[in-house]
């Protein structure tokens, strides 16, 4: 019993050690190939910059942007155990993104989403590959010149109740943020041009907040910052963090969940819609 116990502990020890030497030796992956990078910023050799880049305080836009002007156009860095390039110069952005769009068409994806090729949950801005074309494809009528025209009358009257608010708020001689009547603006046009939302709710819609808990918590989500830095358990910890939502509430999931309730409301609805047109007929 003793030697298996030793055994154990040996077998524990070295595949620590293995680890802790395998990521001391990727943390230096951009060094060794004399690409410069914030390396003296890493927290350790295992989250590297993951707290720097996912630090809700200071966006990472600004962060890129300070980093840019220190390491120049190119640089790279370790996202946790994800090794990330950064690419500012315009000649080789272009190259990257339209001369070999067809060798560098996927995205950088959050790890937490999972298989984007076979999970039926994945929508056009995380798929990649011939998913993404079929999803780009079917999505794409809808946004050509005569549909937009249509919707534009919607977007004009969400814009004139705004209006409407910010006139009340100015007639108060007091000092107002403005961000909120922006947020309630978005989320009104786009509940009711895409979610079939029949009059405006500003100020009286909870999917405002339900929003916002989904970006504040998300960005605080210790199953999405672990995703980061270890990016090939992202698909268990997005199981996880669905299982806890049965018991506990996880914005992200009410949120998904009150979407699809919808999508399938307006599916019951288009259909009773043909059903009553075919009987008219």
């Amino acid at each position: 019993m003793l030697d298996v116990f030793i055994s154990v502990f040996i077998l524990l020890i070295t595949s620590f050690a293995f680890l802790y030497v395998k990521f001391i030796y990727d943390s230096n992956y951009w060094k060794r190939r004399g690409i410069a990078g914030p390396y003296h910023l890493k927290t350790n050799s295992i989250e590297n910059q993951a707290p720097l880049v996912l630090n809700i305080n200071y966006p990472n836009v600004l962060l890129f942007r300070d980093w840019t002007k220190e390491y120049g156009p190119i640089y790279g860095y370790n996202e946790g155990q994800r090794k990330v390039l950064v690419i500012s110069n315009p000649e080789i952005a272009h190259e990257v993104m339209v001369k070999k769009f067809e060798y560098f068409h996927g995205r950088k994806l959050n790890p937490i989403v999972g298989d984007v090729v076979h999970d039926p949950r994945v929508h056009v801005f995380n798929a990649k590959g011939a998913r993404w074309k079929r999803l780009r494809n079917t999505a794409s009528p809808c946004f050509n010149a005569a549909n937009l025209k249509k919707i534009l009358p919607t977007i004009q009257d969400c814009a004139n109740v705004t209006k409407t608010f910010l006139d009340k708020a100015y007639e108060t001689k007091k000092p107002f943020n403005i961000h909120s009547y922006f947020q309630e603006f978005t989320m009104d046009v786009i509940c009711r041009v895409a979610l079939g939302q029949d009059k405006t709710l500003q100020f009286e819609n909870p999917n405002v907040e339900l929003v916002k808990q989904v970006l504040f918590v998300f960005a605080n989500n210790p199953f999405d910052y672990w995703a980061h830095v270890f990016p090939k358990i992202g698909p268990y910890l997005k199981k996880i963090m669905f299982a806890i939502g049965k018991f506990k509430h996880i914005p992200i999931k009410d949120c998904i969940d009150q979407l699809y309730e919808t999508v399938a409301k307006r599916k019951a609805e288009r259909v009773s819609v043909f059903q009553r047109k075919q009987y008219l007929q």
